[in-house]
């Protein structure tokens, strides 16, 4: 897991303890045996990272209060919880050419959609990365 999205699912947890909500993992993507009915006993599902639009389809007809964590583009019918890629790596990049560097790496990956199996289906560019080609 990455720093941002420990710091999100951190968030989550307190702010669901103050209203005295639970917080719970009936499964994750790459487990073999999900049960996805499970899903509409819910309040609501939060999922991290993409998935494909059938996938997004098939959930919300178990659970319409779908919420993903940490996405890279608009979801139809979906809440998102995100940072602003772009902003955040342009803010880091000019703080650091102020302060004197010109020799700057980025090293990241690609992110990921992926299908109800969590096999990845797709790979895009990162939004960190547009920031820092910027």
């Amino acid at each position: 897991m990455t720093s941002n999205f420990l710091n999100m699912h951190k968030g989550i947890n307190e702010e669901a303890k103050k209203w005295h909500l639970r917080v719970e993992q009936p499964f994750k993507l790459d487990d073999p045996d999900k049960n996805w009915t499970d899903l509409a006993n819910y309040g609501a599902v939060i999922i991290k990272g993409e998935m494909t639009a059938a996938a997004i389809e098939q959930i919300q007809n178990i659970n319409p209060n779908v919420i993903f964590l940490n996405v890279n583009t608009n979801i139809r019918g979906c809440n998102i919880v995100r940072n602003d890629f772009i902003e955040a790596t342009t803010n880091i990049l000019d703080t650091l050419y102020e302060i004197g560097h010109r020799n700057i790496a980025y090293i990241g990956g690609k992110s990921a959609i992926v299908n109800l199996d969590g096999k990845i289906v797709l790979r895009k560019d990162d939004l960190h990365e547009d920031g820092y080609i910027a």
